[in-house]
């Protein structure tokens, strides 16, 4: 049902992120996402989630899901896969993005940048000591 994201997957990936984003990535950047980093996509491009590591860092570049598979799991599904590669994890949300910041904090990140700029929000998440 989830699998791993490949070069193959640009032109669809692209199809769904020009939908779901008003900052879509271009064939460019989602090919350089893929190689830099690592992707994964849920059933028949329902949902896909972006992510590059630095230091020990995990930087969600992209969670989408299709408008008309909302609410099904699918988004938590794909951040708990992401998080089990490495759960000392950032990303940076739309502040009007009220289903993502639930979703994130969920899963215990919290906000440390306001992007005013570009009206978003940048959320790390708090590492539980083990």
């Amino acid at each position: 049902m989830i699998r791993r994201a490949n070069l193959d997957d640009v032109e669809s990936l692209m199809e769904l992120e020009s939908r779901l984003f008003d900052n879509a990535m271009n064939s460019r950047m989602l090919e350089y996402e893929l190689v830099k980093g690592q992707g994964w996509i849920y059933g028949d491009m329902l949902g896909y989630i972006l992510v590059r590591f630095d230091a020990g860092l995990m930087d969600i570049t992209r969670l989408g899901v299709h408008p008309d598979h909302r609410r099904q799991g699918i988004g938590r599904k794909l951040l708990e896969l992401a998080l089990s590669e490495s759960p000392n994890a950032m990303l940076t949300v739309k502040k009007d993005n009220a289903a993502a910041i639930l979703l994130y904090r969920q899963y215990d990140f919290e906000v440390v940048a306001h992007m005013a700029g570009a009206g978003a929000f940048v959320m790390r998440r708090k590492v539980k000591a083990a």
